[in-house]
């Protein structure tokens, strides 16, 4: 394997790592984001995104493609439909879309939704699923949002 393929996978590998993971997007909204009043959104917004995952997951009940052949991981015991790291990308994606570091999350969420796809753990499909949660998850907090803020007056 080429030296780039390689830090690819290498990359990828390390994005599956939920640790990890959360770690780089708590680094780029604590980078690009000085207010803490939308860092507290953002975080409401991943969590609902992860829930609505989770729920989702549950309920579909998704075999993940890896189950019976191979992959670049171990495949993951949990269900397929939706992705959960792309959701969670995605999500983030939405909460810049008009702010000047807008390009670069938009980058991140698609990285995060190839590398899914490559290591072999989903579908396109499960991507898909992941594009739709997102905006739901997005809007939700924003409801959710204001209406915290509204008590507060």
């Amino acid at each position: 394997m080429d030296p780039a393929a390689q830090a690819f996978v290498t990359f990828a590998q390390f994005l599956d790592n939920p640790y990890a993971f959360f770690s780089i997007i708590i680094l780029l909204v604590l980078a690009t984001e000085p207010r803490n009043g939308k860092r507290m959104k953002i975080a409401l917004a991943l969590l609902i995104a992860g829930l609505i995952t989770l729920g989702a997951k549950a309920a579909i009940m998704q075999p993940r493609p890896c189950i019976g052949s191979s992959s670049l991981i171990d495949c993951p015991l949990d269900y397929s439909m939706p992705s959960g790291h792309a959701a969670i990308a995605f999500t983030l994606m939405l909460a810049f879309i008009g702010h000047r570091f807008f390009p670069l999350y938009w980058v991140f969420a698609i990285l995060v939704a190839y590398t899914r796809f490559y290591l072999g753990v989903h579908t396109f499909e499960d991507i898909a699923a992941a594009l739709v949660a997102a905006p739901i998850a997005y809007q939700l907090a924003d409801i959710i949002w204001g209406a915290l803020l509204e008590g507060k007056k």
